[in-house]
């Protein structure tokens, strides 16, 4: 009986090495491939059909450090990564001109790399991940190297602990812990600490302490009540320690951790919208950042804060609940007494 869709199947079991595998010119393709394989050839690249390529359950013999994949259509082909049990926070995507690159990892170690020649710039919708793009306990979240010693991407842990929801493999998501649902569906309980999605997101606190991070995107972050500890970035949209909209504050002492350096000047007249001098605080030492590469400037009733370092300069407003102006007693940075 013909296959429904007419698809043809080329799974590959076990883990014996092998140098290519070739899709099919004239049909859509479910290619299986382990991490001993060196290339996968999508044949029928331009054709405009649904391709998917699954990593099956791989072992540690064999494991190459490179696999090329070519004919792969980011319109219209998916990378499955979920027979593996690939989570959503364990690749890395970056992209050059002309090839995209996805980093596997595991257990915060480098497994492979896979090279990715393409009509288009990849996303993480183009792949399926074993937990699709969601998972809790003890997740990691990606950050840029604080010191700035080298472009790789390097892990700083949430608590190790079952309260973390992790939604990295994500498209944007609105997440409430105020009553534990998302806009996609999901529901959950006893969820203290949220890092979101690589794209637009509004997380939303509840009345205990809480952990949000936007993650990457332009986000919107609220703690809604609690000692939150909040990690943006110069990207982010509105952070609020408090709730949305509220100029008052919540009189806990929050903090706002800066997440990652990057060049860019805020569009936006302030990001932090609530801070309360002398019970808030601005933190800048996950970043590396020191005294004497931060400036302080005030216009409207608004803190202007920029960091000017050797490789970033970046900058964005703080508002304050009383009207007062940011002081440098209100920011932790990297030689603070």
């Amino acid at each position: 009986m013909k296959f429904l869709y007419s698809l043809i199947f080329l799974l590959i079991l076990g883990c014996e090495q092998s140098d290519q595998r070739n899709g099919s010119v004239d049909e859509e393709n479910i290619i299986g491939f382990t991490l001993s394989d060196k290339t996968i050839l999508i044949e029928d690249e331009g054709a405009q059909r649904s391709d998917r390529l699954i990593l099956n359950a791989f072992k540690k013999e064999g494991i190459r450090r490179k696999i090329f994949i070519e004919g792969f259509e980011s319109k219209f082909d998916k990378i499955d990564l979920s027979q593996a049990g690939i989570n959503g926070h364990e690749l890395v995507l970056s992209h050059d001109k002309s090839k995209n690159y996805a980093k596997i990892t595991r257990n915060k170690r480098f497994i492979t790399e896979l090279v990715i020649d393409n009509s288009g710039k990849l996303s993480y919708d183009n792949f399926i991940f074993a937990d699709n793009g969601a998972s809790i306990g003890g997740r990691f979240d990606l950050v840029e190297d604080p010191m700035q010693t080298n472009s790789e991407a390097y892990f700083l842990p949430f608590p190790q602990n079952k309260q973390t929801i992790s939604f990295i493999g994500r498209r944007g998501i609105i997440v409430k812990l105020t009553n534990g649902v998302t806009d996609q569906g999901d529901k959950f309980k006893n969820i203290s600490n949220v890092i979101g999605s690589r794209q637009d997101d509004i997380l939303i606190g509840d009345v205990k302490t809480n952990i949000l991070e936007g993650h990457e995107g332009h986000d919107k972050i609220y703690g809604h009540k609690g000692a939150d500890i909040i990690r943006f970035s110069a990207e982010d949209i509105s952070i609020y320690g408090g709730k949305e909209g509220d100029k008052k504050g919540d009189k806990a002492p929050d903090r706002f951790i800066l997440s990652r350096l990057s060049n860019v000047k805020s569009k936006y007249k302030y990001i932090i919208s609530d801070f309360e001098n002398d019970i808030d605080k601005i933190d800048f030492t996950r970043v590396g950042v020191r005294e004497d590469q931060i400036t302080l400037k005030t216009k409207d009733n608004i803190t202007i804060i920029y960091i000017n370092t050797d490789k970033f300069k970046l900058s964005f407003g703080v508002r304050t609940t009383d009207g007062a102006f940011v002081t440098m007693s209100d920011i932790l940075y990297l030689n603070h007494s």
